[in-house]
């Protein structure tokens, strides 16, 4: 019984990395075909159709969260549904979808009335198509996840991401403007629904039952409040740019974040996915937990921080580069997303570290605070236009950072005095490297902005490295334990 017992416990383990090595290879590969598509659909159009397509965007992403309701978290962690209660709850998905389509169609006329562009009428009736598709969605992806079948999961998004965006650069190249995008995302959410539903095995039962529906609706009803709390907070900005300043103020906002956001989610889906289990694990040993949170803590910090400072410093450069001479108006927003950046991922660090150590109510009411805080502050900056707006955000993020991570020290048992000492080297490095750079920047006005990008660049990370190297060289096998994730075959080091 024994050596059953421990067969299948290997097996689940084997399982379980797969699955997490599946989930970081689709993050990873989508997160790139996303950003390459972008960059080229941004040649291809101007910043007032990324505009108008993100007003839509912003309120039918709104409905579809009404679509799914949770349901899909509510089959993962329900094992004991039977066949006839998931063909309930399938069925209940699928009316959501229709009537959340229906009422994105008809208040079509209202939304274009709202931004100000009566051609938001025509886009928002055809985008709600969409939300039929979501509608068949929740059972058979809740089913894969619940079953560990990453790898098909993995399969379907990376094919439908490179079809749905295939799609919208043929439809781009031959001139159809905004519909490029209302394009793709048809593509991808039926391509998802039915390859899932496909993929899946499953078949529902041509019976409807509510008592599947309210077996899970009270976790469903909690849980899509505090999505639609989380997404009305993180995107009412976006919708008061649309409203109040125009497509393509809109456009360049929302394409300014998203270059930022890549490498932000990117790295830190992989760090928080590599670390949480890490640290739930020693919610009863405060000294270790100590160490290793300091160790993960530098290593996103090394990473992230001198790439987002060169961000913000070669804003111009960049958008240049990426995106093209029509999109020169976004170097100055990219200073702020920057910023906006590293605080997000620091942020984001320390929400899932909360969460590890079960402290998920202390999480809570920092992070209602700071949506109403950063709320009152987008609709007191925005009275100064977008520049306004940006140091509105600056200004609360700044203010909030400080009350945030002290309830981590409190949680860690340690000082915040303490905590700023771990990053004296890294502090260091960055001071240093601004100044480098932005005394390069200053001397090569004249130089081919490709030339100044690969010189600027390589001078402040071989700075910011070998002071780093100089000053405290543990942070390099703190990085290399990261980045291969071999962390019990690695001996521990204090920090």
């Amino acid at each position: 019984m024994f050596w059953i017992n421990l067969r299948i416990l290997e097996e689940a383990k084997s399982k379980v990395l797969k699955g997490i090595g599946w989930n970081l290879a689709e993050q990873l590969a989508v997160h790139f075909i996303v950003f390459s598509a972008t960059v080229v659909l941004s040649r291809l159009l101007l910043p007032d159709v990324f505009g108008l397509y993100a007003m839509i965007a912003v309120t039918g992403n709104f409905v579809s969260l009404l679509v799914g309701l949770g349901l899909s978290y509510s089959v993962i962690r329900n094992e004991t549904l039977s066949r006839e209660e998931l063909s309930g709850i399938f069925w209940f998905n699928m009316l959501a979808g229709f009537c959340m389509a229906c009422l994105l169609f008809f208040s079509a006329g209202g939304i274009a009335l709202f931004f100000g562009h009566p051609e938001l009428k025509s886009i928002a009736r055809l985008f709600s198509a969409g939300l039929i598709a979501q509608g068949c969605l929740a059972v058979p992806q809740g089913l894969l996840i619940r079953s560990m079948n990453f790898k098909k999961l993995a399969i379907i998004n990376i094919a439908v991401t490179v079809a749905s965006y295939t799609v919208a650069v043929v439809f781009a190249v031959r001139g159809f403007g905004v519909w490029s995008l209302v394009a793709q995302f048809l593509t991808q959410q039926y391509g998802i629904s039915v390859l899932t539903f496909l993929y899946s095995g499953w078949r529902p039962l041509y019976s409807f039952g509510f008592s599947a529906v309210r077996k899970t609706l009270r976790f469903s009803v909690h849980f899509t409040g505090s999505q639609l709390l989380e997404f009305a907070a993180n995107n009412i900005d976006m919708v008061l740019i649309g409203r109040n300043l125009g497509k393509r103020e809109t456009g360049l906002y929302s394409r300014g974040t998203a270059l930022i956001t890549f490498p932000v989610t990117t790295f830190g889906y992989i760090l928080n996915r590599t670390f949480f289990p890490w640290f739930a694990s020693m919610q009863t040993k405060p000294q270790e937990l100590q160490i290793r949170y300091f160790q993960a803590i530098r290593a996103l910090v090394f990473i992230m921080a001198p790439l987002l400072l060169l961000a913000g410093l070669q804003a111009a450069d960049i958008v240049h580069l990426v995106f093209g001479k029509n999109w020169m108006d976004m170097a100055p927003l990219v200073q702020f997303f920057a910023f906006f950046g590293l605080v997000q991922c620091v942020n984001a660090f320390h929400d899932s570290f909360m969460v590890s150590q079960g402290r998920a109510d202390l999480l809570f009411r920092i992070v209602f605070i700071e949506k109403l805080l950063l709320i009152a502050g987008i609709f007191i900056g925005l009275q100064f236009g977008l520049i306004g707006l940006l140091y509105a955000k600056t200004l609360v993020l700044s203010a909030l950072f400080i009350p945030r991570t002290l309830v981590v020290v409190m949680v860690l048992g340690t000082s915040y005095l303490n905590w700023l000492r771990n990053f004296r080297a890294e502090f260091t490095g960055l001071a240093v490297m601004f100044a480098l750079v932005w005394f390069i920047l200053s001397n090569t006005i004249t130089l081919h902005y490709l030339a100044r990008l690969a010189v600027v660049s390589a001078s402040g990370l071989l700075t910011y490295c070998l002071i780093l190297s100089k000053l405290d060289h543990s942070v390099f096998y703190e990085i290399k334990r990261v980045l291969l994730s071999h962390i019990r075959s690695v001996p521990d080091k204090q920090p």
